[in-house]
């Protein structure tokens, strides 16, 4: 059997949905989903694994990071936050290089969204601090089912 991107469609709705439930599992824990913001030997791996997904598909790696941070309870829910966007940063970062050397961009539509990132960025970072983290990390999971429910539609039916 090989495996492709075709293959892989057909997992993202079933990963996407085991991410969110248990970021949810998480939250309603006692222990909670915030600590200390230290790096703990076994999160290398797990972030190592989401980054990866992140460079080869990349649809719902904010839920995946967000879930991977908190069951390793890495800091506040904002430090977590950007522990996200910094390895969906470099997540990122490493695919536009391949892509970019490659020249199957089209690089008017790259600046416009370019520009959307950098707007969205600020204005998140803004937005993020006054929010409360359980109402934050709830609309994630609310996010996460919906989206995992899209793919489900889309490579399903």
């Amino acid at each position: 059997m090989q495996f492709n991107a075709d293959s892989f469609n057909y997992l993202v709705p079933w990963l996407l949905l085991g991410v969110c439930l248990l970021y949810a599992r998480q939250l309603l824990s006692r222990s909670g989903f915030e600590g200390k913001l230290v790096m703990r030997r076994r999160a290398w791996p797990l972030l190592l694994g989401g980054s990866f997904y992140g460079g080869f598909f990349g649809g719902g790696l904010g839920v995946l990071l967000m879930a991977l941070t908190g069951q390793l309870r890495m800091g506040s829910s904002l430090q977590q936050h950007a522990i996200k966007l910094y390895l969906s940063m470099l997540a990122s970062g490493a695919t536009i290089l391949v892509y970019s050397l490659s020249g199957l961009v089209y690089w008017p539509a790259c600046l416009v969204l370019a520009l959307g990132y950098l707007v969205g960025g600020k204005l998140g970072a803004r937005v993020l601090v006054w929010i409360r983290p359980q109402l934050l990390a709830w609309s994630i999971v609310a996010f996460g089912i919906g989206l995992s429910g899209y793919y489900f539609v889309r490579f399903y039916w």
